[in-house]
């Protein structure tokens, strides 16, 4: 325990000077800009929401609450993991924290839905089930191995995750009658196919990289910590500018996506701080700080911390924002 302990020490602590504030969110190397630009967009107003939701148990393990589902313990093992392999740049490791809660809750999630389609006898399908539900050890080797197994465009062999299964359930301590059932289950009909689409769709979480190419995927953080979401295909910059200050009035989170690509005369017309024209990058997500109606402007943030410099901050006309972004994942209203 000490030594989980000190490694939890080097890692650094959970809040940062910026501590829990848009500024701090920095992308790492994955395509997970929807997750990161959507973390710091809830903290654009509601910074408290993703402070409260992690609670520092001491020894290097934390526990993540989402609304309406149950909460995950995450190890400073797995923590470290995303941050030595340049998962999350993040000021602090609060959003490492979030992003390993979501992992853990997108694996409970898939092997729920892959134990519903499974064809297994119903005794073994509910040993199975209820071993996944009450044992988060288990739970946290299904993280780990699927982390080991996962390719860059998020496909998985069935062999050799039934090996690293076993593999990172022994070195878990979890004795083979918990883990047989468990592991036993990838070879049901059904099963292993449902779970490798459900990681494939969100393969961002466990080392893959995937642009963001669904405009929908900001939603599902926002539905983590906040309650039904929703996204918005822009007709115009006049349907923007009512979101935009609906949003900004009522203290709620918006994420921008980028398609396709903007028009060559909007990149070309917008300029950002350093003089540069920077600032577009295609199929990725951006955080919208703030609406100003009298300049008609809104101000957006890049996940990745720079492009543009400094900050990755950068204003825009609202018709060119229209141009720019097509789709808004907001709370439902």
């Amino acid at each position: 325990m000490g030594a989980l302990v000190a490694r939890a020490q080097g890692a650094g602590p959970l809040y940062g000077p910026a501590g829990v504030s848009p500024a701090a969110v920095l992308q790492g190397t994955l395509g997970s800009c929807y997750f990161h630009a959507t973390v710091a967009a809830i903290a654009v107003h509601h910074p408290e929401l993703l402070r409260n939701a992690i609670a520092d148990e001491g020894n290097g393990v934390y526990r993540v609450s989402f609304r309406n589902a149950q909460p995950e313990t995450i190890h400073v093992e797995d923590v470290v993991y995303a941050r030595e392999n340049g998962f999350d740049r993040s000021d602090g490791l609060w959003v490492a924290v979030l992003l390993r809660g979501m992992g853990q809750r997108t694996i409970r999630e898939s092997l729920e839905a892959s134990f519903a389609v499974a064809d297994l006898p119903g005794p073994a399908k509910g040993l199975a089930k209820s071993l996944i539900e009450s044992n988060d050890t288990l739970l946290q080797a299904y993280d780990r191995a699927i982390r080991a197994t996962v390719q860059q465009d998020g496909s998985m062999s069935r062999e050799t995750l039934r090996s690293r299964l076993r593999q990172k359930a022994s070195e878990l301590g979890v004795p083979g009658f918990l883990s047989d059932p468990v592991v036993s289950a990838l070879d049901a009909s059904g099963f292993f196919e449902t779970l490798s689409k459900k990681v494939q769709e969100r393969g961002e979480l466990f080392g893959a990289y995937r642009s963001v190419g669904q405009g929908g995927l900001p939603t599902v953080v926002i539905e983590a910590f906040m309650g039904p979401a929703v996204s918005v295909n822009l007709r115009n910059s006049s349907q923007a500018r009512t979101i935009l200050s609906n949003a900004q009035r009522e203290g709620t989170p918006v994420v921008a996506i980028a398609m396709g690509g903007a028009s060559e005369s909007v990149k070309q017309r917008v300029h950002t701080n350093n003089g540069q024209q920077d600032w577009y990058v295609a199929n990725h997500a951006y955080t919208v700080e703030g609406f100003d109606p009298g300049s008609d402007r809104a101000t957006l943030r890049n996940p990745w911390g720079h492009t543009p410099s400094p900050g990755g901050v950068f204003t825009i006309s609202m018709d060119d924002f229209a141009d720019s972004f097509p789709i808004l994942c907001v709370p439902s209203r």
